[in-house]
């Protein structure tokens, strides 16, 4: 009797696809989508429970095909008081590409049973919540009515592909719905047998078999299953590789057992692109330049940050990054994966990130020219099957300023006064600086300089040390509350500053702070005389101590004759510890070879500066009592005198007569004056 069963089965299951016109198609919408779960996996863990299965925020690629029209199984007139809906009735697909392992995911999604809120049992066809079983109501109508456990006989359900979309069904993958098949997941070509019902399966297409699911229970009611390899499938059938961009059409089936005297099944194919099904991992990239800004020739540290926002791990993570010209690369480290240089810049292949992970590289660089740089890295997936949902974080820039060289040019300090500066009293303190062939001292920025934090009240320009370069000279007070930081006695002073390009100076010269009493000739010499004196005196018994040595006894070796043949010397001449002379550093000024600027001269401006070549020079210098010191000189000859509020003749400067020439007084006047004391 069962033979015969099936038999007719058969031939029902092969008339049930005949032209669907007048059958009736019902729209079902996805219920329970609110129930999904965040779990992070990248391929399906199958458990019956379509939805769970197939979380659309975390799980890989998810698209559920819902909403379209459906042509539902007629149950017979009279059994449709007993049995309401059936274990083939469709609601929707389920799909997910893994894009790593190569695996799509299939879920047949079946509406409520019903009866207890779940979803109907696949294959349950008369929906008593149990697939192998008849319910004692039908059978009492149709005692022949026949419940299949598994699906077998003609039962039946499975998904077929129009895999690039021409209208024609290609593949057809589940359970085979003909009575003698074999009972397990299959892959096969599609063969249309009516075109306007689900194609029959064809020749089978081995090797593409996955993973199927079908439990039968109410607790797990789905029929899940996969397909491995996919793209070499899509290869196979189609001929060409398959696209992040491909559109397809998606159809499922369902075919009841033929004892039933129920038609089968049929959710109409509906329409979706390749890339809804792939994850989506969200690949961001940070830039930090360090530091910024960098001089010529320094080390820049570029770091380049990638994280992985998720929601789903990226197995082939790509950074390239275009540097700028002008600079010179000295190493790529990515923190994993390899990098390569290129014509360009760099690429870096960083493997696998995880949802949350990250990782970096480290680039140093060498700037070779002033200016600015701009850096951009990009980042990509390299597995063109994983999307990036937000392209807006996928590049990163930095610009850094490029300035010139540090320099140290030569400094003099109080060259007529044998170094000494007085930091108690309203007298000039004047600095050369000599210009060199990198440095033209012009390209100084007045109101950068500084001498150890002391600001400049005056500055001019001349030719001081007979060589074809310019050199400036910097005003000081020395009642500059910044001086206050200076010891009395021997120390160490920095004059530092910026230049137009961006460039910085930093030069240091030793000095003698006498800290006290009148600043004259008469105080340098004696200043001079004690250094001489001590220096001969430690010589007579120590005969290789250097001037250096009197001066920073803390550089000599600690704990040496004649360090502390110094120290007692010094102590006891001066009552001065020689920890507090000087500093412990010593600076040698030079600059930096093979480096040429040309800049055009800049000439100050006479209310802030002094101007050579004027008949009326003006120093911009105010004792705190009265105005700026005018110095006239109308006739360019003769005797030049001061013009202040309350003349006095000790300040006035003799200027030789006979120079004729203009800037030849200006030069002999500013000479005069960086010899000239203010006494107050």
């Amino acid at each position: 009797m069962s033979l015969v069963r099936n038999i007719f089965g058969a031939i029902r299951s092969a008339w049930s696809r005949r032209p669907s016109a007048a059958k009736r198609s019902r729209r079902h919408i996805l219920s329970g989508v609110d129930h999904l779960d965040h779990r992070q996996l990248m391929t399906v863990a199958f458990s019956g429970n379509v939805i769970n299965d197939f979380p659309a925020a975390t799980g890989p690629g998810v698209k559920f095909l819902t909403g379209g029209p459906v042509d539902q199984p007629i149950i017979p007139a009279d059994l449709q008081g007993v049995i309401n809906k059936t274990g083939f009735n469709l609601e929707g697909i389920a799909l997910s590409y893994d894009p790593t392992a190569d695996v799509l995911s299939v879920g047949i999604l079946q509406p409520d049973n019903g009866i207890t809120g779940q979803r109907v049992i696949a294959g349950d066809a008369d929906n008593n919540l149990n697939s192998a079983t008849e319910a004692p109501a039908v059978l009492a109508i149709d005692p022949l009515f026949t419940d299949f456990p598994d699906m077998l006989s003609t039962e039946g359900m499975g998904v077929y592909f129009d895999l690039n979309a021409d209208g024609t069904p290609d593949i057809i993958a589940g359970i085979n719905d003909q009575p003698f098949g074999t009972k397990e997941l299959q892959v096969a070509r599609a063969v249309v047998v009516n075109p306007a019902s689900r194609p029959a399966f064809g020749a089978q297409l081995p090797g593409f078999e996955d993973n199927i699911y079908m439990v039968n229970s109410p607790n797990h009611p789905a029929f899940e299953f996969s397909i491995k390899n996919f793209r070499q499938l899509y290869q196979n059938v189609v001929g060409t590789p398959l696209t992040t961009i491909q559109p397809m059409t998606a159809g499922a089936f369902g075919s009841p057992s033929a004892s039933t005297r129920m038609s089968e099944s049929h959710y109409l194919p509906q329409a979706f692109n390749w890339q809804e099904v792939s994850p989506a991992a969200d690949l961001a990239i940070r830039k930090i330049d360090n530091p910024d800004p960098v001089r010529v020739g320094d080390s820049l540290v570029y770091t380049l940050l990638v994280n992985n926002n998720g929601p789903f791990a990226n197995d082939t993570v790509n950074v390239s990054d275009t540097i700028p010209a002008g600079v010179n690369v000295v190493s790529i480290t990515p923190s994993q994966g390899t990098a390569s240089t290129t014509p360009t810049g760099f690429t870096a292949n960083l493997g696998s990130i995880a949802a949350g992970g990250s990782a970096s590289i480290t680039v140093v660089v060498n700037p070779t020219a002033t200016g600015s740089i701009v850096n951009t890295a990009t980042v990509s997936s390299g597995n063109d099957f994983i999307r990036d949902p937000d392209l807006t974080n996928n590049t990163a820039t930095a610009t850094t300023r490029v300035n010139g060289p540090m320099y140290c040019p030569p400094i003099l300090v109080n060259p007529h006064h044998a170094s000494i500066i007085n930091t108690a009293h309203a007298t000039l303190i004047r600095v050369n600086v000599f210009g060199t062939p990198d440095l033209d001292v012009n390209s100084i920025v007045a109101d950068t300089v500084n001498l150890s934090g002391a600001t400049p009240v005056g500055d001019f320009t001349r030719y001081i040390n007979g060589d074809q370069l310019q050199d400036r000279t910097f005003l000081f007070l020395g009642t500059d509350p910044a001086f206050d930081a200076l010891p009395r006695g021997y120390t160490t002073v920095t004059l530092a500053g910026k230049t137009t390009d961006g460039s910085s100076f930093d030069s240091q010269a030793i000095v003698f702070n006498v800290n006290g009493g009148q600043f004259s000739q008469v105080r340098a010499r004696d200043v001079k005389q004690y250094v001489g004196d001590l220096v001969n005196e430690i010589r007579a018994t120590n005969p290789d101590v250097r001037l250096v040595d009197v001066l920073y006894p803390q550089l000599m070796p600690t704990g040496g004759p004649v360090r502390t043949q110094v120290v007692r010397t010094i102590q006891a001449q001066s009552g001065v510890r020689p920890a507090a002379l000087g500093s412990s550093t010593v600076r040698i000024p030079g600059v930096r070879a093979g480096r040429v600027q040309v800049i055009n001269p800049v000439v100050s401006d006479p209310t802030s500066g002094v101007q050579l070549g004027s008949s009326t020079v003006s120093i911009p210098f105010s004792s705190g009592k009265t105005g700026p010191i005018v110095i006239d000189n109308a006739s360019q000859a003769g005797q030049a005198t001061t013009r202040r509020a309350v003349p006095r003749a000790a300040q006035s400067v003799k200027i030789p007569t006979g120079v004729t020439r203009k800037a030849g007084v200006g030069a002999k006047l500013s000479s005069s004056i960086n010899d000239f004391t203010l006494a107050y």
